[in-house]
């Protein structure tokens, strides 16, 4: 009820303006192709003196080179694209983002959907559009390692979760940095998605990384034998009774005792449910006092002018919703049933 009386409407007005950006930028973009194509021709024709120079080749110049020249950047854009998470990794972002409304649309969007998406699950958390989640806290939840280069985002949320824990989340987008011998960088995504922390007011003892199990879901027995030998030393591959928390997750802990006061049945049975409903990689983690979640997702395909994905489809809404809605769930198991603050 609340996507197609609150948030459709607005997601086919968002819709249409996409599409007509959509069809102007490929209509430019087909103009430049046939200026480039005809290009020969034209030159060839004024060799032999059949056209003017001045009647054909200047006006054609004049029409094409700043295009041409946005385009040519474009490219360029794209041959550097790991050097921030704003270039988009497609010809048309220069042109996009010159001309196309492309950060407007970010906006309306956020203001319009993501927001009241969040304020529907939980009402009164604070936004600050512009700001995101800060790098130690990305550091700290232990999922990907510390070889960060370009590191961003937007949208976040923070406020009260409920008696005794706080609740900070945003979209966050980091790239990995490798150099070479002879020190060129290579760039690729490290993570795009949603990334929550829960700040409890008491600490745990010790770390507990919980890992989408890719290994053992593939190759069973197998797969959980190459987990053990690729274990950190410092850190101990925990085997459950819970199968099916088992079949979509790999648990690694510094103690197992915590750990397994942590991961009661009903945390377990709360993050395969989760698990499922996201129909895609879940990682969570405790450090310290806080609890971390990453959610990978795909928001950039509802700013992307060329995606043949509509912004109607409802998944986005429900992934957002399904998020937020099973990180508050899991804090509020740890609350009442982790019985070592006692």
């Amino acid at each position: 009820m609340f996507f197609r009386t609150v948030l459709l409407p607005k997601l086919k007005e968002l819709e249409q303006l996409r599409k007509q950006r959509r069809r102007l930028i490929m209509g430019l973009v087909m103009g430049i192709c046939l200026l480039a194509l005809a290009g020969p021709g034209v030159i060839a024709a004024c060799a032999y003196g059949v056209i003017s120079y001045k009647n054909i080749i200047v006006p054609l110049l004049s029409l094409s080179s700043i295009p041409a020249f946005l385009v040519l950047l474009a490219v360029f854009s794209e041959a550097n694209a790991g050097q921030g998470w704003t270039m988009r990794k497609n010809g048309f972002s220069i042109l996009e983002r010159a001309f196309f409304g492309a950060d407007q649309r970010r906006k309306r969007f956020s203001q319009e959907i993501i927001a009241p998406i969040v304020n529907y699950c939980l009402p009164g958390l604070r936004r600050l559009p512009g700001e995101y989640v800060g790098q130690a806290d990305f550091f700290d939840s232990k999922f990907f390692g510390y070889n960060v280069g370009p590191y961003a985002g937007h949208n976040r949320f923070t406020g009260r979760l409920n008696l005794t824990a706080d609740l900070d989340f945003s979209w966050l987008e980091a790239d990995s940095v490798l150099s070479d011998k002879k020190g060129k960088k290579t760039y690729s995504r490290l993570f795009a998605g949603w990334f929550f922390v829960v700040h409890f007011p008491k600490s745990f003892r010790g770390s507990v990384i919980i890992q989408p199990d890719l290994a053992e879901a593939a190759l069973g027995w197998l797969g959980r034998s190459i987990q053990e030998l690729a274990t950190p030393s410092h850190l101990t591959l925990l085997h459950l009774e819970d199968l099916e928390f088992e079949h979509y997750f790999r648990v690694h802990a510094e103690d197992q005792l915590e750990a397994r006061y942590l991961l009661s049945p009903v945390f377990m049975r709360l993050a395969t449910l989760f698990r499922k409903r996201l129909g895609a990689g879940l990682f969570l983690s405790f450090f310290r006092n806080c609890m971390y979640a990453a959610l990978p997702g795909q928001i950039n395909d509802c700013f992307d002018l060329m995606t043949t994905r509509s912004l109607t489809d409802p998944s986005f809404a429900r992934h957002l919703y399904q998020a937020v809605k099973g990180v508050t769930e899991l804090a509020e198991s740890i609350e009442k049933n982790y019985i070592m603050w006692e």
